[in-house]
């Protein structure tokens, strides 16, 4: 009998599990399974719309199904967990518990990702107009569970739009381009017509003031991301050499000693040097740490300003932290985003609740992909590493883990139930996609995606 492994989750690190797989073995049968009858996870719900060369990637997963068809099956709409978490998540498809996933395969390998925004902790953070990026993010990428938000409700209208993202990895860079963005960027892309309708409404004049709490070396985003900020048009990128410079210590200029980080700096001085301004700014903003965020005056259930704490740097390279100084600075902010990372939260192995686990920012621990303590069942991507990384990173991760995979099942004694769902199957994807396509050529777009789950199943179904 071939082999069953199953791949809970299809973005990145389940698609390149399933291809290493599917390569390594010529009789494997493959089933990925996702929550949403669309797959892709990241690429499709968290890659930013005006970066079509990156969502590219989704040809390589397509190429997966198309020259595995008949050893790749998708099984879309199913929910893998408790009952309960399925409940929370208002799914009302298919749910599967893990344990009888794994007495139905093979091998299970978890590729569910870091779905839990990970928060800062601060008095004033529920107040609105205090938005996770995973939550802005997942609106304007048209995933279902955030299709309806409105993050940017109250905001039209006024003269000025002051706005704060805290954090400085690409994720907040792409949140802050997005609000800076003109229509003639946003418009042509796969971004939900309703967070293109609501940016566009949002005032001319826009400062977003993107916080760090250390120094520019130690700032987590690339060069390409700080770019593409500089080149929005109608739009600046504005650096403070004064708060550039105070994160210079002895070991910063030790750490910033690499290519990359040199090359970025030195695109940062020219920032410095040109001293741009416009209507639309965003600025990168240093040794700011946030404390508190402050109701408006006009609206004590709304955010009207954060508060910084300036900071130094301390300690070797390698390891400073900030530390702060005591010295406050009060920013105007009708719309703070956060984004300080993501936590995962994987399915229970016994059945239970999920939650935060022992391993990288609440996912497995795990050796080499193999979840600790527990027999065929196996993780890759984000719930294996942490939220780290850019989508190619889950290339050699997803390698380890199909090796793994590979090497156990050649030990594998007990021959697994039959598993069968009321799925949405790769078909029903195929019919989708179709569907989104010929849709976005309206807008000039490549799609437009289809956020509701229901309306994703009534195409799926007459396919």
């Amino acid at each position: 009998r071939p082999p069953r492994v199953a791949v809970v989750g299809s973005g990145p690190g389940g698609f390149y599990t399933a291809k290493y797989l599917l390569r390594a073995v010529p009789d494997l049968r493959v089933t990925v399974i996702d929550r949403w009858p669309a797959p892709f996870g990241l690429v499709r719900f968290g890659v930013a719309p005006d970066h079509p060369e990156v969502k590219a990637v989704g040809d390589d997963f397509e190429s997966v199904a198309r020259d595995h068809a008949d050893r790749f099956s998708f099984a879309g709409d199913v929910f893998v967990g408790h009952p309960t978490d399925a409940l929370r998540a208002d799914h009302d498809g298919p749910v599967v518990g893990l344990p009888a996933l794994r007495q139905a395969f093979d091998a299970v390998v978890v590729a569910c990702g870091a779905a839990g925004a990970r928060e800062l902790g601060l008095p004033g953070e529920d107040l609105e107009g205090v938005v996770a990026a995973r939550d802005f993010v997942g609106w304007y990428n048209a995933e279902p569970s955030h299709a309806f938000l409105e993050p940017l409700a109250g905001l039209a209208g006024r003269d000025r739009l002051n706005a704060a993202v805290v954090g400085q990895g690409n994720v907040a860079l792409d949140c802050a381009r997005v609000l800076a963005a003109p229509p003639s960027l946003i418009e042509p892309t796969d971004m939900t017509r309703r967070a293109v309708a609501a940016l566009g409404e949002l005032p001319q004049k826009r400062r977003v003031d993107v916080l760090g709490r250390r120094g520019a070396t130690q700032a987590a985003f690339t060069l390409k991301e700080c770019r593409e900020l500089a080149n929005l048009d109608g739009g600046a990128l504005v650096v403070d050499e004064a708060e550039l410079l105070a994160g210079d210590t002895a070991a910063s200029l030790e750490e910033g000693t690499t290519r990359p980080l040199t090359r970025r700096r030195k695109f940062l001085d020219d920032v410095v040097k040109k001293s741009a301004s416009a209507e639309r700014e965003v600025r990168l903003r240093f040794l700011k740490t946030p404390v508190e965020f402050r109701p408006a005056a006009d609206d004590a259930s709304r955010v009207g300003s954060v508060v910084v704490e300036n900071c130094v740097l301390e300690g070797p390279a390698g390891s400073q932290r900030a530390v702060g100084t005591g010295e406050f600075e009060e920013l105007p902010c009708d719309l703070a985003i956060t984004a300080v990372g993501y936590v995962s939260a994987p399915p229970d192995p016994r059945g239970g609740r999920a939650a935060e686990r022992d391993g990288p920012s609440g996912g497995y621990a795990s050796t080499k992909g193999r979840v600790d303590g527990e027999d065929f069942l196996y993780c890759a991507g984000w719930v294996k590493r942490g939220p780290t990384g850019i989508v190619g990173s889950n290339v050699a991760d997803a390698r380890e883990t199909a090796n793994a995979v590979v090497a156990d099942l050649a030990t594998r004694a007990e021959t697994p139930a039959a598993f069968s769902g009321d799925a949405v199957d790769w078909a029903g994807w195929r019919a989708i996609d179709e569907v989104e396509r010929a849709a976005g050529e309206m807008y000039d777009a490549p799609r437009a995606k289809l956020d509701d789950v229901g309306a994703m199943r009534e195409v799926a179904r007459r396919w």
